[in-house]
């Protein structure tokens, strides 16, 4: 679509994520040089979540886009946001 002189392109997508099994992610690792072994574990994930994600893309010239964006993901006990820009140029 065109917004004066410039054109404009949205984009919006929208995502169910399951996560199966275990939610917990864990590693057993060990040093090579000593073989002293340790664990780590990592925060749980989200069993159900909804992910989107929008943003509009504006041709500045011929070979010049910017674009912004709004990512998210919201789930039991989680919520992550993020808002993205991108300038392309071509050369």
């Amino acid at each position: 679509m065109h917004w004066g002189s410039m054109l404009v392109t949205p984009h919006i997508s929208g995502a169910w994520q399951h996560a199966f099994n275990d939610v917990t992610p864990a590693a057993a690792l060990a040093f090579a040089s000593t073989d002293i072994g340790f664990n780590v574990t990592g925060v749980p994930l989200a069993e159900d979540s909804t992910l989107i994600d929008a943003g509009l893309d504006f041709v500045l010239g011929e070979k010049m886009t910017a674009g912004v964006s709004y990512s998210g993901q919201f789930g039991e006990g989680v919520q992550d946001n993020a808002v993205k820009g991108r300038l392309i140029w071509l050369f």
